[in-house]
């Protein structure tokens, strides 16, 4: 008789025992012991009334899809070309949206270093030599 456990499984089980020991161990301090019985007690009875409402709702587990509609428009911007200085604007107001976001940026950040080092290695490897005959 084999006992199989899933790998998944495991971490779930681990996880939860560790949370639940930080929680028994920092509800011993006493600067945020009284904090944790209350933020547990909050999160129960939120979660009992979140449970309630979803059963009450006659409507529940229909998910409606707001973009199948045919009677809603939806803006699609890859069709607006980018030239002169309206498209100008277009690419820097893009530009300073993207840079709000930390992974974007970065994501910015790479492909214009790879791009400008394929550029320059495309531009090296295609340059005509002195004594080729082309």
């Amino acid at each position: 008789m084999e006992i199989q456990v899933s790998g998944p499984r495991i971490l779930r089980v681990v996880g939860v025992f560790v949370v639940a020991l930080v929680l028994v161990v920092a509800s011993f301090d006493a600067a945020i012991g009284w904090l944790i019985p209350m933020a547990l007690g909050g999160g129960a009875i939120l979660a009992a009334l979140l449970l309630l409402a979803d059963s009450l709702d006659g409507r529940a587990g229909l998910a409606v899809d707001r973009f199948g509609r045919g009677d809603m428009d939806i803006i699609n911007m890859s069709r607006i070309r980018v030239a002169g200085v309206g498209g100008l604007g277009l690419v820097l107001m893009a530009g300073a949206v993207a840079l709000q976001y930390p992974l974007i940026s970065v994501a910015l950040v790479a492909g214009l270093v790879g791009g400008t080092f394929m550029g320059i290695l495309m531009i090296v490897t295609r340059r005509p030599r002195r004594g080729s005959t082309a």
